[in-house]
């Protein structure tokens, strides 16, 4: 995408749209697309971590106010081997960061595209400390991309897109070792979910495609993410569609045809896309 949009919510069920925040315009050394960001909020700070394409150069951004104006304090990417970036800070104030690298850089299941990390972050949360930890392949499964890692009674849990849909693994430390758990969702409409608690219940965000049906026009959902007495995470179904939502969505952009599908392959696109 062009640039990132901001919602709020007090409630979980009414948003607030505050407009289009950051666009690649503004930060000069950005030579290609956004992909999937996360964010943060540490010691009066936002920071917004954002990957240039799936190239694996990722940069950062922050802010007073988590809908910008946005400051470039490095100047350039944090990272050239990372792709979609997740965020996360324990309870003692460390930083970690997950995330994914190419394939071919180290320790890969058979045919996964990538393979995922974990890192400390710097106090300032601007880079690494130490090297990324590579995952080793009993550790997780089938991955793809879209990292997240969230903390759950005591225990850590790290959630990516997979084959099969949305996988998780379970750890008593941020670094691991982790034990795969496999699917928690599957079907292949949800994508690159996030796990938030807000007012003491856990949120699943995820993208789906009610509206378009196409892969590269995805929608945000949400819906509860529940747990087992013994930590694990219950099944979760992709919920059902307001069908008020999906035809005003239709009617607003409409279906791509089969036939466009070809040509959005190939990275063309249009101006009422943006």
């Amino acid at each position: 995408m062009d640039d990132y949009c901001a919602f709020s919510t007090e409630n979980m069920k009414d948003w607030t749209f505050h407009g289009y925040t950051l666009a690649t315009e503004d930060i000069p050394w950005v030579d290609g697309f956004f992909w999937a960001p996360a964010g943060i909020y540490h010691d009066g700070t936002y920071y917004l971590y954002f990957p240039i394409g799936g190239g694996g150069k990722t940069g950062v951004v922050t802010s007073k106010s988590p809908t910008g104006p946005w400051t470039d304090p490095i100047g350039g990417p944090m990272d050239t081997g990372t792709m979609d970036p997740g965020i996360f800070i324990d309870d003692d104030g460390q930083a970690y960061m997950v995330g994914s690298i190419p394939k071919e850089q180290l320790k890969p299941q058979p045919n996964c595209h990538r393979t995922p990390f974990i890192v400390k972050m710097k106090p300032d949360l601007l880079g690494y400390e130490g090297e990324k930890r590579i995952l080793e392949p009993h550790e997780y499964e089938n991955h793809t991309e879209a990292c997240w890692l969230h903390k759950y009674n005591g225990k850590y849990y790290l959630t990516h897109k997979g084959r099969g849909g949305l996988i998780y693994s379970m750890a008593d430390s941020p670094m691991g070792p982790y034990t795969n758990m496999g699917v928690f969702m599957g079907g292949i409409r949800g994508n690159h979910q996030a796990v938030i608690e807000y007012k003491g219940t856990s949120y699943l965000f995820f993208q789906s495609r009610p509206v378009s049906d196409f892969q590269h026009r995805r929608n945000v959902s949400v819906t509860k993410l529940e747990y087992n007495e013994d930590g694990t995470i219950k099944p979760v179904i992709e919920p059902p569609y307001d069908p008020v939502k999906i035809k005003n969505g239709i009617d607003k952009f409409g279906h791509i045809p089969k036939i466009e599908k070809k040509k959005r392959r190939k990275g063309l696109k249009s101006n009422s896309e943006k």
